[in-house]
């Protein structure tokens, strides 16, 4: 238990990350390059430790750079997260 107000605030949400931290890591990943995150003046490991502490999930920083290393030589986009979000809002849009 965090004494963290901030963190007990957080938590209070019930806001829980469910996916895998590779899922977790790609998306934050995508959104430090799409510089959506103070206009792009962030580091990466700046974005993903608010991500952590947001979720309470521990992404030591080897994992996360075997992880963002794999994410940049992965030929093809099939089974990554962006190509989930993206089946899944497709087939979102067609029901309405």
């Amino acid at each position: 238990p965090h004494k963290n107000k901030l963190w007990r605030t957080v938590q209070g949400f019930g806001i829980q990350w469910t996916g895998s931290q590779r899922d977790l890591v790609e998306l934050v990943y995508g959104l430090y390059l799409t510089k959506s995150f103070n206009y792009g003046n962030i580091k990466l490991k700046g974005i993903m430790d608010v991500a952590c502490f947001i979720f309470g999930l521990n992404i030591p920083a080897e994992k996360f750079y075997i992880i963002t290393s794999q994410i940049k030589t992965r030929k093809k986009e099939e089974g990554s997260f962006f190509e989930s979000l993206k089946k899944t809002t497709q087939e979102f849009r067609e029901q309405y």
